[in-house]
């Protein structure tokens, strides 16, 4: 069985091995195998030895053609058209639902095998999604960069291309360095199989500074808590975040994060903990989306000083205007947190990462912080005189 983003191209390798099959040179080793005279169409054929093949395609999750069809070898190549649809959430998890509810439940059992070949074109692609559920070890992974890395499965020395004659290293080079032509981040994906640069896409997070208790501020301009909430809770959900930032001159602090994966009960009362243990913090953000309108509304209830946020452009965007701050050093995280190797980790997957919470509640808070610094100052005065610093 053989799988494509498009069925089309299934067919077209499925007339290839049927060509195969046909010709003279596989008739000579199987001289009993025939391509059956009742069933030979370019993508579903059988032989008269009771093998056979079938393509069906996948794009955008429409896998349901292969119901009622079994295999003992199933192919999956490139289940994903290009970098739109895999930029798309919705597009992704219905493709990657799809292989595991439609496709991989053809195989037979126990001896059936599975072939995946494709583009890594973010973490949370099918092969991402695959090896992150692989809890039994039971995929093999062989990887092939076009340039080569350490401890390379071909014995290659690092920055050796793979196909000299084809694909030069002054070519792959030039499609690398140059964002005219390729870039990047794309070429870790398309020709490294690696979604993300290793310094991170957008986020260079070398340039993090860190802070501890011998170079933090004893005071602060002006300081925030932001959230950004999930929709609902459950296995696979995104997480809600709620941190604490600071800003003293051209500084932004990081100074603590709790995250979850919650349903609406749980994100209001992780929310009302988080602040009530800051009451000083004047400023509460909440983005208004999905239901961070109904939590507004109950959280108005009980807690002051919110702030609903209605973002007008995309989380990449965002997190780019911030971006800025990270390269010029202006942003501290803990130098020890339990939680803030997981934040690295995500800046530098965002934003091709399979979350990207924490990331959106930093752009949320750094900007606010940013553009409204003397407001926050003034009211940060006055919240420190009444509760102390």
């Amino acid at each position: 069985m053989m799988i494509s983003y498009q069925e089309r191209l299934a067919r077209v390798f499925g007339r290839d091995v049927r060509n195969v099959i046909y010709g003279q040179r596989y008739g000579n080793l199987f001289p009993e195998v025939k391509i059956s005279s009742d069933a030979k169409a370019a993508g579903q054929w059988n032989t008269t030895k009771n093998g056979g093949f079938l393509s069906a395609g996948i794009g955008k999750g429409a896998g349901s053609g292969v119901t009622g069809f079994g295999a003992d070898l199933l192919i999956i190549d490139d289940p994903i058209k290009g970098r739109k649809d895999a930029s798309s959430a919705h597009i992704l998890e219905d493709i990657n639902n799809s292989i595991q509810a439609d496709v991989m439940t053809r195989v037979h059992q126990p001896h059936g095998a599975i072939v995946y070949v494709g583009t890594r074109w973010s973490h949370a692609d099918p092969a991402g999604f695959i090896l992150e559920n692989d809890s039994e070890n039971e995929w093999t992974v062989i990887c092939l960069p076009a340039l080569a890395v350490e401890n390379d499965p071909l014995g290659r020395k690092p920055g050796e291309a793979l196909w000299e004659d084809r694909y030069s290293r002054a070519y792959l080079l030039s499609l690398r360095n140059n964002p005219a032509k390729l870039g990047p981040t794309q070429f870790e994906s398309l020709y490294q199989q690696h979604p993300t640069v290793q310094e991170g896409s957008i986020f260079k997070v070398e340039k993090f500074q860190r802070w501890d208790m011998t170079n933090i501020p004893r005071e602060f301009d002006a300081q925030c808590i932001s959230m950004d909430t999930n929709v609902s809770a459950g296995e696979g959900n995104d997480y809600t975040v709620i941190q604490h930032w600071a800003k003293s001159g051209a500084y932004f602090y990081l100074l603590d994060q709790v995250k979850g994966v919650w349903g609406m009960t749980q994100q209001l009362s992780a929310f009302r903990i988080f602040c009530d243990a800051r009451p000083w913090v004047p400023a509460k953000l909440v983005e208004k989306k999905a239901n961070g309108g109904a939590i507004l509304d109950m959280l108005g209830r009980w807690v002051s000083g919110l702030v609903p946020i209605i973002p007008t452009e995309s989380k990449v965007q965002r997190a780019l205007a911030i971006e800025p701050f990270v390269s010029a050093g202006n942003i501290f995280i803990p130098a020890k947190a339990d939680w803030v190797e997981d934040f690295i980790l995500e800046c530098r997957q965002f934003p091709v990462g399979r979350h990207d919470d924490a990331v959106d509640t930093m752009s949320q808070a750094v900007t606010y912080l940013a553009k409204n610094q003397q407001q926050m100052a003034d009211v940060t005065s006055a919240m420190s005189y009444a509760f102390g610093r």
